[in-house]
């Protein structure tokens, strides 16, 4: 249950690579899925770093939390940008 509680941490830097998302893709309109992918593969790379630093169970782990980061993303993006309902 380890890789529960790291999600929980994850989830600050997780909204502040949204904010830098959003800055960079600021003027492309329609650009959500290349900003979850930016904020995707930054969380990867943080691992990646952490992978090759240590030893262990942690490629594991990211595929436990992989799925689990990627629904945060949606549920905060969804909180922050609601869809209009459609007329």
């Amino acid at each position: 249950m380890q890789w529960f509680a790291m999600v929980f941490r994850l989830i600050p830097m997780v909204t502040k690579l949204m904010t830098i998302a959003e800055q960079a893709f600021d003027d492309i309109p329609e650009s959500g899925p290349q900003k979850k992918q930016l904020v995707m593969e930054a969380v990867k790379a943080v691992f990646d770093a952490i992978i090759g630093a240590s030893t262990g169970g942690q490629q594991e782990t990211w595929k436990k939390i992989e799925p689990v980061v990627s629904s945060i993303i949606d549920a905060i993006c969804d909180f922050i940008f609601p869809k209009e309902d459609a007329k």
